[in-house]
């Protein structure tokens, strides 16, 4: 035995050196100060304020209590990789072959996490257009990879460009790692941006891991692409996507990832190994979610537009603080720049001073500083006292 205690200094190879969740730490510390009896609003954080359907709890106790509680196919139970097929499908135009092309995972972080693990060698780099999600940094240094921050422009919304690209690609440049509809910005990419920016991972030998988790939470007549669904792109797409955001089943831990067989394979031993197979109950009703009609998600997605709407008009009557009108996900990224505060100031003097709890735009790498991101999954009165707070605090 060595002489370890509890003492010790814990020494981390660069591989395994992650940084903790700034907005998870951000919306703990608004919970804790709530549970103390302070008048705290946490819109820092990303879950939505809706519960699942009725119908999704009710299978997930029915595969409780009906003893579907043992491991299933590491890949996920039959059933329901046929049900996220067919939903490829028809929502995506995507060709999915259930039976070799779709792992089932514990929510769409792992899903991106084995992703990484399996196609990364020790040094090389994943391309992240920023701002960007803060898991993605840590999770390609988990993998054994380099993150390597692309600055998109706010000027251009914060859409990363072929040209942005071009400028930090190296011959060690692996993976693009994309996320759409975007958090934290909010904005959404057009077929043709996202066309463009594949192309340029075509010619680059780039693979393509493409986050939409928040496909169904798009608003203005906005239109989600998937690039997996044109043939070109397919050989080289992994397409990453969740329960957790649209149907509101943030802590049940439910995703999956579809990918050409060859990657899947790939993929398959570092899923296994970690986890054996996804919750066998949250699979069942994941199954129910999927092949029930979308009445709930076009009550939520109704519910998101008009809250959007409301945070929207009342913080552009505000002198210092610009939201940026967001497209899709439930947050709006504000502009604080005319504050003269840090991002980080920013949200502690609020915090301090105002109770409202948001997360700084620099949790969401360098191109983020000068913004922060405001929740708004939360009820209409909610919104609207946390932007009277914004309001009375920076004018």
């Amino acid at each position: 035995m060595t002489g370890l205690t509890a003492e010790t200094p814990l020494v981390y190879s660069r591989k395994i050196r992650p940084l903790p969740s700034a907005t998870i730490e951000l919306a703990q510390k608004a919970r804790i100060l709530k549970a103390e009896g302070q008048d705290v609003i946490e819109l820092a954080g990303g879950d939505p304020d809706f519960t699942p359907d009725k119908h999704i709890l009710d299978s997930i106790s029915d595969a409780l209590f009906g003893g579907k509680t043992k491991y299933t196919h590491p890949r996920g139970i039959p059933e329901l990789r046929q049900a996220i097929a067919k939903k490829h499908k028809k929502e995506n135009n995507i060709d999915a072959d259930w039976k070799t092309q779709i792992i089932v995972t514990s929510g769409g972080k792992q899903a991106i996490a084995v992703a990484l693990m399996a196609l990364l060698e020790n040094n090389e780099e994943v391309l992240i257009p920023q701002p960007s999600w803060v898991s993605y940094d840590n999770m390609t240094l988990i993998a054994g990879g380099i993150p390597k921050p692309v600055a998109a422009a706010a000027s251009n919304k914060f859409k990363v460009t072929v040209d942005d690209l071009e400028k930090q690609a190296t011959n060690r440049s692996k993976v693009l790692l994309f996320n759409n509809p975007q958090n934290p910005t909010g904005q959404v990419y057009s077929k043709s941006e996202i066309d463009e920016i594949c192309e340029w991972c075509a010619s680059r030998g780039v693979y393509f891991i493409s986050d939409e988790v928040y496909e169904h939470i798009i608003f203005d007549g906005a239109k989600h692409y998937s690039p997996a669904s044109n043939e070109r792109f397919a050989k080289f797409v992994i397409t990453i996507n969740a329960v957790s955001k649209t149907y509101s089943m943030t802590g049940l831990r439910l995703g999956w990832l579809h990918a050409p067989e060859w990657i899947v394979n790939k993929i398959d031993p570092h899923h296994q190994h970690l986890i054996t197979c996804a919750t066998s109950i949250v699979q069942w009703g994941a199954l129910t979610a999927l092949e029930t009609p979308h009445d709930g998600i076009t009550k939520r997605q109704k519910a998101y537009s008009d809250r959007r709407d409301i945070v929207v008009q009342l913080l552009s009557k505000s002198k210092t603080v610009k939201p940026l009108v967001p497209t899709g996900t439930f947050y709006v990224f504000l502009d604080i720049t005319k504050t003269g505060f840090s991002s980080i100031d920013f949200c502690s003097n609020l915090l301090d001073n105002g109770g409202l709890a948001l997360c700084p735009g620099s949790a969401f790498g360098a191109a983020g500083e000068g913004w922060a991101r405001m929740l708004f999954a939360r009820d209409d009165n909610t919104l609207k006292e946390a932007c009277g707070r914004i309001l009375s605090v920076y004018g």
